[in-house]
C-alpha cells in the first residue's frame, strides 16, 4: 500500500497542472509565460513540493495572477483525505490552515478560480517528519 501510494504521489508531484481557461483574456501575457503552467500557475508554495517539513501549521499557495483558493483535499501517508476550504478572496496567494499532519507523505491538490473565470487545479507533495 505504502509503495502504490508513494508511487500515486510521485506521478502527481512529476506530471504538470492542468489548467482549463482556454478563450480568457490575459492581456499581454501570453499563456507561456505561466511558466508551461506547471502546478497550473502556482509561483510557489509553503511548504514547497518535494520538502521535508517538521509540523507545518499552514499552506501557503502564491499564485502566477490572482486567483481564489476554492479547495485543498490533503491525502495523508494512510489514503485518508481531508478537504479544507479556501478563502473568499481572489489574491496572489492563499493561507490554509492545517490540522495537525501525522508522520510521513502527503499530497495536497489544490482547486483554484480567477476573477474572469477560469480554473486551475494542481497538486503537491511533501513530507512531515
Amino acid at each position: 500500500m505504502k509503495l502504490v501510494l508513494a508511487a500515486a504521489l510521485a506521478l502527481a508531484v512529476a506530471t504538470p497542472a492542468l489548467a482549463d481557461h482556454a478563450g480568457m483574456d490575459h492581456g499581454a501575457q501570453d499563456h507561456a509565460d505561466h511558466g508551461a503552467m506547471m502546478e497550473g500557475g502556482l509561483k510557489s508554495s509553503s511548504p514547497e513540493s518535494g520538502s521535508t517539513v517538521s509540523a507545518p501549521k499552514t499552506l501557503v499557495l502564491t499564485f502566477e495572477h490572482p486567483m481564489k483558493l476554492d479547495m485543498v483535499t490533503l491525502t495523508g501517508p494512510n489514503g485518508a483525505t481531508l478537504k479544507l476550504k479556501g478563502g473568499a478572496a481572489v489574491a496572489d496567494s492563499a493561507t490554509v490552515k492545517l490540522p495537525v499532519l501525522a508522520a510521513g507523505v502527503w499530497k495536497a491538490a489544490w482547486h483554484a478560480t480567477s476573477a474572469d473565470g477560469h480554473m486551475m487545479y494542481g497538486a503537491l507533495g511533501f513530507t512531515v517528519r
